[in-house]
């Protein structure tokens, strides 16, 4: 259990689980999936300024000063953008996840925590596997005779946002199934039941970033450790169990009673329009190479595909600048060969190998899709980073000239964040409707479900 004086801790976890909660139900007329997930998001890093303002638990390190580098940059270039005060969202979003991960780290250094963190996670991931199965089998009471899968899944406005969560959800599955196996066999079942749907539910959803992001990590693992095997194997049964629920539940059903079966294909070739958002992007670069666009400004372009480039690297050069994304390469690279460095030589655990597939296939999918501007990726991204700095790094709470620098950022962010909780927030139904009359076009999500940010 915690020890003593851990209220901080518990009040975080409560604030995960409620953030998490967002993807089960939307009880807020006129917001979908995205917008309640982004609003449920801003609250949480609300909080998170709080612990950093007032009871300032946070850790400190060589790194920061990177990271503060970065987004002192970041900031000189929303000054300069042509509409400063959506570029100014975006970095204090981004400044608010840097801070989150910081108080996670000192948050959940118990190991207790940590467990607490992966419950809710199958929590989640249960209740959204039982509503995608229960949609199944209402296909058959409802007598409508065909099988879509984009309308069995629910909890995200895009069956790839669904993916991007699962590339963290699925390892943390599989540690929990390793952890309780001997003490708790049953739990341990269940929890292996939920992985298994997990898994038929990607199939049937077709990520094929998902997939391989996976592929690549959990390789990546035996290069590191020959102990990792067992939990390599145990996500292996899963997969292969899964497809085989898959195929049975989405091939041989459909076909023995001839109904029409609507899936996405997880081979399919091209890049889905992806080129046309990467060469827009390395447009933006050639024309403001050193401080960028402006944070947010590749969505100030309207394109017919999206109003992000679904590239890491390239969203960061375009909008922040190609300092700046240089700075996120290296302090990437570095801290995934510091991880690599730790794992080799200590004593390692199920929660080291979730937390390593889960940030390598994140980054992996990120070079192909928004793992760094869906709202719920983002936190989830942020909640591994903060128990990997937990758990492998010797970060100490702050001192100093980096505490006041952080404090500082905490308030820059609850001021701006703050203000589109109380200003905005509360009335984005009648706004996005009147941007929609005004513009003619389709919403694409960024910040909002409708992403563009086109001047008035």
């Amino acid at each position: 259990m915690f020890a003593s004086g851990s209220r901080p801790a518990w009040l975080m976890l409560l604030a995960l689980l409620g953030f998490a909660l967002s993807s089960w139900a939307t009880p807020f007329q006129g917001y979908g999936w995205h917008d309640q997930q982004r609003v449920a998001q801003l609250l949480l890093l609300l909080l998170t300024c709080g612990f950093a303002l007032f009871a300032r638990v946070f850790v400190a390190g060589r790194f920061v000063w990177s990271v503060l580098a970065i987004l002192a940059l970041g900031g000189v270039s929303a000054l300069h953008a042509e509409l400063p005060v959506w570029a100014m969202r975006e970095w204090a979003l981004q400044a608010g996840l840097v801070i989150l991960a910081l108080v996670l780290a000192q948050l959940l250094k118990p190991e207790s925590a940590q467990w607490a963190v992966a419950c809710i996670a199958v929590v989640v991931g249960g209740g959204l596997a039982l509503q995608f199965f229960v949609g199944y089998a209402a296909a058959f009471i409802s007598g409508i005779r065909m099988l879509d899968a984009f309308t069995l899944f629910s909890g995200f406005s895009n069956p790839r946002f669904f993916g991007q969560f699962q590339i963290f959800l699925m390892p943390l599955l599989v540690a929990l199934v390793l952890h309780c196996q001997v003490k708790h066999p049953g739990l341990a079942g269940l929890v292996m039941v939920v992985l298994v749907g997990q898994w038929c539910i990607a199939y049937a959803l077709g990520g094929r970033g998902l997939i391989l992001g996976l592929l690549v990590a959990h390789a990546s693992l035996l290069f590191l450790r020959i102990e990792f095997l067992r939990f390599i194997s145990v996500q292996l049964v899963a997969a292969l169990i899964g497809l085989l629920l898959f195929w049975l539940l989405f091939c041989l059903v459909p076909i023995w009673l001839g109904w029409e079966l609507t899936l996405r294909d997880t081979l399919r070739p091209g890049l889905s329009a992806r080129e046309v958002l990467w060469l827009e992007a390395l447009e933006l670069i050639t024309r403001q190479p050193w401080l960028g666009v402006g944070p947010m400004h590749f969505s100030a372009s309207i394109n017919p595909v999206a109003a992000h480039p679904h590239q890491m690297l390239l969203q960061w050069a375009s909008e922040w600048g190609m300092p700046a994304a240089l700075g996120v390469m290296m302090l990437a690279a570095w801290g995934m060969l510091s991880a690599a460095r730790w794992l080799r030589r200590e004593c390692v655990a199920g929660m080291d190998a979730a937390l390593w597939v889960g940030l390598v296939g994140g980054l992996i999918l990120a070079q192909v899709d928004g793992v760094f501007v869906m709202p719920y990726t983002q936190i989830w991204m942020t909640v591994f980073v903060g128990m990997a700095l937990a758990r492998w790094s010797l970060c100490q709470p702050s001192s100093g000239m980096q505490r006041h620098l952080i404090m500082l950022t905490g308030l820059l962010v609850a001021v701006v964040l703050g203000d589109v909780v109380i200003a905005e927030a509360p009335h984005l139904p009648e706004i996005q409707q009147r941007f929609i009359e005004l513009h003619a076009i389709g919403n694409r999500p960024r910040f909002w479900s409708q992403g563009w940010i086109v001047a008035p």
